[in-house]
């Protein structure tokens, strides 16, 4: 099975089961596919795994944003960086928690065992 008919079964599953597919399949993932890389959907990622993907994705995004907006241009550079990694770490922590209990949830396998084939019992 391709990366792409996974994907579509992926998101048939949480539509049939009532889940928002954008919850599981964050906007980032679909970009990177575009791009070629073939990464799993975040419930399929281990917890460390899903937490750095996610704290560094926010991290970027969060530092530019209050580089740009908030902070002033005098703003230490040691602070930004206690910030900026701060942020990461709890949202990292947040989102892997959430994407955990998901797959949990879906009692998904791994990427590469996905989909289970159905039993007939």
């Amino acid at each position: 099975m391709t990366h792409e008919q996974k994907v579509a079964c992926f998101e048939k599953q949480l539509r049939d089961r009532g889940y928002w597919v954008s919850n599981a399949i964050p906007p980032v993932c679909r970009l990177l596919w575009r791009l070629g890389y073939k990464t799993p959907p975040p419930c399929f990622l281990s917890f460390p795994v899903a937490a750095i993907s996610a704290g560094v994705a926010f991290a970027i995004v969060y530092v530019t944003f209050m580089w740009l907006i908030v902070w002033p241009a005098n703003v230490a550079p040691s602070r930004v960086l206690t910030s900026t990694t701060l942020a990461g770490i709890v949202y990292g922590l947040a989102m892997a928690t959430f994407w955990r209990i998901r797959a949990k949830q879906l009692d998904l396998p791994s990427w590469d065992e996905f989909p289970r084939p159905k039993s007939d019992a």
